[in-house]
């Protein structure tokens, strides 16, 4: 063992002295471990170093060097006198000990830099739902997913789905639920019979579409004239799905404020109430306005911060009473829990000043999938103390 790597193993049961000494300092009633290390490192000294646990959950990060959680569990087996169970992934064990913690406990993970980056993903791990409205926007998106070109044609008609409903005979409805089920379509039917026509719910992707209407063409039954029909409604939803929402995509749009606070620069107090905030925006519409700008914080010189609950009390009656102008909305505001309750409230565009400073900023605009204005202040609000600097360069 050469002398580096004899100090990397001393530091590790060090570390976890200091660990324990900070735990020591909070106010909580049992410990539960979860601990995953390297194979080379000290477990013995580690685990004897900790505080005592009520449990240890051990783990293994996904990389060769990780050590067998099995051997771990024997470690703190002999270490303490915790009730210790070996695990797998690092996500499990977390859960496992999430759930055997108390409410005034600790949940502690520990031993490697890498189980804490895998456990991390429960906190930050993002499903941003996608609607994509025709193989054009499926390819695009795939390819922004940085999918392989060779997989995006395949990928793209299975990326696109759709729901349809029609009426058909009973015949007709028995051939759909055959051949849907073969396509990979979803088809439920209405319960009828005596002759009656059956309700029919298709769903899938456009490649099952594709698959079950070519199926049909060959069947008889009138059922040639059910496939073009589903032919027709598939392609209608695209084009109705695909239109434009934003009218930015054809040129230049203009933007309209609509100041929700006492101290603005010109029309401050003017639009607390909801009819006129309403009067406001029809007439900014009739000017020509194609995004209405709803701001609950003013951000002028010098002005104070204005509490969330405040804000959202500005802000959500009036976007609620414009929502339905012939205009977006958009939110001014630099607080993630004020643009979720202005979107919730009917809100398209989030507009924030620092430029997505706050992180859960980022998070709700992916998650909502909405369009964001990326603003920049160098302060928030603005400080008229502050003299910015400007810094040049040269190169020769």
């Amino acid at each position: 063992m050469g002398p580096a790597r004899g100090a990397r193993r001393r530091a590790q049961p060090a570390a976890c002295g200091t660990l324990g000494e900070t735990l020591a300092e909070l106010d909580a009633d049992d410990l539960h471990l979860v601990f995953g290390a390297m194979h080379d490192k000290d477990h013995g000294e580690m685990a004897a170093a900790l505080p005592a646990p009520a449990s240890v959950h051990t783990c293994a990060p996904t990389l060769d060097r990780a050590e067998d959680p099995e051997v771990l569990a024997r470690v703190f087996e002999r270490e303490t006198d915790a009730t210790v169970t070996a695990g797998d992934s690092v996500a499990d064990a977390l859960a496992d000990a999430r759930a055997a913690a108390g409410p005034d406990d600790c949940v502690l993970l520990t031993g490697s830099l890498f189980c804490v980056a895998e456990a991390r993903t429960t906190w930050t791990r993002q499903v941003v739902p996608k609607g994509l409205s025709d193989g054009a926007d499926a390819r695009e998106t795939l390819a922004d997913a940085n999918v392989p070109t060779p997989e995006i044609a395949a990928a793209a008609d299975e990326s696109v789905h759709e729901t349809v409903k029609t009426r058909v005979s009973e015949t007709q409805a028995t051939h759909l639920r055959r051949e849907a089920a073969r396509a990979g379509a979803a088809c439920g039917v209405s319960g009828v019979g005596g002759g009656e026509l059956a309700e029919v719910l298709l769903a899938g992707s456009h490649a099952a579409f594709g698959e079950l209407t070519d199926a049909l063409d060959d069947l008889g039954h009138g059922l040639a004239g059910v496939a073009e029909d589903l032919r027709g409604a598939v392609g209608e939803a695209t084009e109705a799905v695909a239109d434009p929402r934003y009218p930015w995509t054809d040129g230049t749009a203009v933007m309209g404020v609509l100041n929700v606070t006492p101290d603005s620069f010109h029309d401050g107090g003017e639009f607390f109430d909801e009819a006129d905030a309403l009067a406001r925006a029809e007439a900014l519409v009739d000017a020509g306005v194609d995004v209405i700008d709803v701001g609950g914080e003013s951000t002028r010189p010098g002005a104070e911060a204005v509490p969330v609950d405040e804000e959202i009390d500005r802000i959500v009656p009036v976007i609620e009473a414009v929502a339905d102008v012939d205009a977006l909305v958009s939110v001014d505001t630099r607080k993630a829990s004020v643009a979720e309750a202005a979107l919730d409230a009917g809100a398209d565009v989030l507009n924030d000043v620092t430029g997505l400073e706050d992180p859960e900023m980022r998070f709700l605009a992916a998650e909502r999938d909405v369009p964001v204005i990326v603003m920049h202040s160098i302060d928030t609000p603005v400080d008229p103390e502050t003299s910015p600097t400007t810094t040049t360069s040269s190169r020769t």
